[in-house]
């Protein structure tokens, strides 16, 4: 029996229902994380030409149609933002001491939204290089659970920052912070999370 579309339902939720799709679906071939995914759709995050095809690309539909169904506003010249912060060989995360790189800003990313980390060193190779930047956006503490495995930069109560794994901790809204060299701060508690959205390694940074 065919199933009557309910009249109330994104476009988009419809369309991916009948392509047996999700928006994990969407994340993977934008590779972006799934609640930016969320954020473009509530227009909260503005998609580049490239995302626009390959959304359009996921939902089988036209470049033109896709904005069309979905209302969404057409793609935006991106700004720069500034790398406030750096990413030392302990993996902590601290203010940037030399003067602020402004670069060109990835699409649908701005200093309101994202903060963006210069690595510092190779000591992370070959994860991570002397230069590479890291785009950060900050989660809700309620969305801790989708981060766990998830590479994040956890705030500590005490204000320190740490590029790290989330891991569950021992006890409820305590988790352990695994950085690359499997080293463990174990059930901390948290007074905020950035989770990385994207990285840029430092032959692809484009600076204005």
């Amino acid at each position: 029996m065919a199933i009557t579309p309910d009249a109330n339902e994104p476009w988009y939720r419809q369309r991916l229902r009948q392509l047996a799709k999700s928006q994990r679906d969407i994340a993977r071939a934008l590779d972006i994380h799934p609640s930016a995914v969320t954020n473009i759709f509530a227009e909260k995050r503005k998609l580049s030409a490239t995302e626009a095809v390959q959304l359009a690309s996921v939902l089988e539909v036209s470049v033109e149609t896709l904005f069309d169904r979905l209302g969404l506003s057409t793609p935006a010249e991106n700004p720069t933002i500034s790398c406030r912060y750096a990413v030392l060989a302990s993996g902590e995360v601290v203010p940037a001491s030399e003067p602020l790189v402004k670069i060109a800003a990835p699409p649908g990313f701005d200093d309101e939204i994202v903060d963006a980390l210069v690595v510092q060193g190779d000591s992370m190779a070959p994860r991570y290089m002397q230069g590479d930047i890291l785009f950060a956006k900050k989660a809700r503490l309620d969305q801790l659970q989708e981060l766990v495995g998830h590479e994040v930069v956890a705030q500590l109560k005490d204000g320190k920052r740490y590029l790290c794994v989330l891991r569950p901790g021992a006890g409820d809204a305590r988790y352990n912070l695994v950085d690359y060299r499997a080293d463990v701060i174990p059930d901390a508690e948290l007074e905020a999370v950035w989770y990385i959205d994207l990285v840029r390694p430092r032959g692809h940074v484009t600076r204005p």
